[in-house]
């Protein structure tokens, strides 16, 4: 059961956090790749608007805890729950795909991932985590997923005070 880290310590588990209320899902790509990055900063900036509608956040990377604390903490996301899932078994389970090398090596993501550094300044690193596993994005409330974004491209950029302004369905039985 995959257990939250906030700040170093561990907390709830996923299961409980989405059975409690409203939960944002955020699976990143590798902790090292820029757009992971850029993600963070994005979220960051999209808190307040989740934090208004009652949405917590949770952050699953497929990098150890002690790696994945670093970067959380340079992006000012250090209180977010945290999920690690090295082998990938949450991101296989949301049918998050896997690209492969020659999806990779385009003309465009080298373009983006350009701009990404140096237009916003979003460093790259070593890879923590598979390289070729795209992200995702899910809305899930008490158990029910409310609404997703599947990237089709590594730089694919959501706006996640849309996800703030879902209409939530309850469950009947709550």
């Amino acid at each position: 059961m995959l257990m939250a880290h906030v700040g170093g310590s561990q907390g709830q588990s996923l299961l409980d956090m989405v059975a409690r209320g409203p939960t944002l899902m955020v699976f990143l790509r590798h902790l090292g790749c820029v757009f992971c990055r850029q993600t963070l900063s994005d979220l960051r900036e999209a808190m307040p608007a989740l934090d208004a509608r009652g949405i917590h956040v949770a952050l699953v990377h497929m990098a150890s805890d002690r790696q994945a604390e670093l970067i959380f903490r340079l992006y000012g996301m250090e209180r977010v729950a945290r999920f690690s899932d090295p082998d990938r078994s949450l991101y296989e389970a949301m049918g998050l795909r896997r690209v492969s090398m020659r999806e990779l090596m385009s003309r465009e993501l080298f373009k983006r991932g350009y701009e990404a550094c140096v237009r916003e300044r979003h460093a790259m690193s070593v890879p923590r985590g598979d390289p070729m596993q795209m992200p995702g994005v899910f809305l899930v409330d008490r158990g029910i997923i409310q609404a997703a974004f599947l990237h089709d491209h590594p730089w694919d950029r959501p706006c996640y005070t849309d996800f703030a302004a879902c209409e939530l369905t309850r469950s009947a039985v709550a």
